[in-house]
């Protein structure tokens, strides 16, 4: 009984070792090390600070580094959560773990694999796998010992007696059925009922923790969010049509790489918004992607790459200054020669996230902080909707796990609407 419920604990928590799994598969095995003007693939370990990198489209960013030249265009969002993506220029930081979604460019490695970003990513999940609950269960503690008196017992039964029959019966009467079997049913229930939503939880120990829960922090990206861009709104210059502006972008965007292009195909299948095939198509990567639609001459992407040098009305200044301060991004449509619009994409709140977090409060939660890699202007604006007490921003994974340390150790800062104060809370598992 005792190895089968054990069993059933560890068939549960399998999808927590398969994230795991797939966190170490994803990590960089090879490095584009260049020397002496040529370019040569390397082992990932064998990269040291000071070696000069080329990062070519799609990959893996191998270790940390400062950019030498061109303009590297990221997706660091397995890192801090952050949809949009990331620019950076010469003399920048470019964190291992990141996607090149742009042009390829070179950096020199400031660190090797084992100390950048995405091997200290790895060490922390690897630690918080190997790591115990705060609270060794009772079946931890008790059921070996009590398994091997109930047998001693039942031997000693047999010994006396000579009966077999005898030394069977104490075995079942002693058999703590409860601890044993019905726990561990509930166990499996619990975290498979979790994974069907999406929560994986790492054993049954840290679901009988999570109980006694009375702080709990979030991520952002994927948790309060849905993790995916979407269209939220069209904006149009000089009267031009919304949906000619979607439509015509979205033509070109059946031929896109951009991690931009499912978004708005997905809108303009929403509107029923008849495509066709673009002509004479040319992408530069990192800027955006031009070509011949419906006879037009028709450019998506960045702003100044839209414009090609062409003078920028105020209300396109308008839009691009609106996106920065909300956290969404914008891309930008010419039409002829002419900048026509603008389509903006954020990455919406979960409609049931105010509601999450209500519930969390009515089971015994005191305080639910939002931890998040993005910029503090977006992360308030997010845990204002959320209704969360606290935003934390801007934290990398190394902050995160220190900020669930602090909050065990110290209590938390709350905010109540508008006003903050400071309070302590009790320093539980949560």
């Amino acid at each position: 009984m005792l190895a089968g419920g054990e069993t059933l604990e560890r068939y549960a928590s399998s999808r927590a070792r398969r994230e795991l799994t797939a966190l170490l598969a994803r990590a960089p095995q090879v490095a584009h090390r260049e020397h002496g003007g040529a370019v040569s693939d390397i082992e990932v370990e064998a990269v040291v600070p000071g070696d000069g990198l080329l990062v070519k489209t799609g990959e893996i960013v191998p270790v940390d580094g400062v950019m030498l030249a061109g303009l590297a265009l990221l997706d660091e969002s397995t890192l801090t959560g952050e949809s949009r993506l990331v620019e950076l220029g010469p003399g920048q930081l470019a964190r291992s773990g990141a996607v090149n979604a742009g042009p390829a460019f070179r950096l020199r490695a400031t660190a090797t694999a084992a100390d950048s970003t995405y091997g200290s990513l790895i060490r922390l999940v690897e630690e918080a796998d190997a790591s115990k609950a705060p609270t060794v269960r009772l079946a931890d503690r008790y059921a070996g010992q009590f398994v091997l008196l109930t047998l001693g017992l039942a031997g000693g039964t047999w010994v006396v007696t000579g009966s077999a029959v005898r030394a069977l019966a104490v075995l079942v009467a002693a058999s703590p059925c409860p601890l044993l079997l019905a726990a561990p049913a509930a166990v499996v229930a619990g975290i498979s009922r979790a994974a069907r939503h999406g929560i994986i939880i790492k054993d049954g120990g840290a679901l009988e923790t999570l109980a006694r829960a009375r702080v709990a922090l979030m991520d952002k990206t994927g948790t309060i969010t849905m993790g995916r861009p979407r269209l939220s709104r069209i904006e149009s210059f000089d009267g031009a049509n919304p949906d000619e502006l979607l439509r015509v972008a979205a033509c070109l965007e059946q031929v896109s790489v951009h991690p931009f292009a499912p978004a708005l195909l997905a809108a303009a299948a929403q509107r029923q918004l008849p495509l066709s095939l673009p002509a004479d198509t040319q992408e530069c990567l990192g800027a955006g992607i031009e070509g011949i639609v419906d006879g037009r001459r028709v450019r998506v992407g960045q702003l100044d790459w839209v414009a090609d040098g062409a003078p920028l009305t105020a209300d396109a200044h308008g839009v691009a200054r609106r996106c920065r301060l909300e956290g969404s991004s914008a891309v930008f449509v010419a039409v002829d020669g002419h900048v026509a619009g603008a389509l903006v994409l954020d990455d919406a709140l979960r409609p049931e996230a105010p509601r999450a977090v209500r519930a969390l409060r009515q089971a015994g939660v005191e305080q639910v902080l939002l931890v998040t890699g993005d910029h503090p202007d977006v992360a308030e604006l997010v845990g204002d909707a959320a209704g969360v007490d606290r935003v934390l921003a801007e934290q990398s994974p190394q902050d995160k796990v220190a900020a669930v340390a602090d909050a065990r150790r110290r209590g938390v800062t709350v905010r109540d609407g508008g006003r903050r104060r400071q309070r302590r809370c009790r320093p539980g598992p949560g």
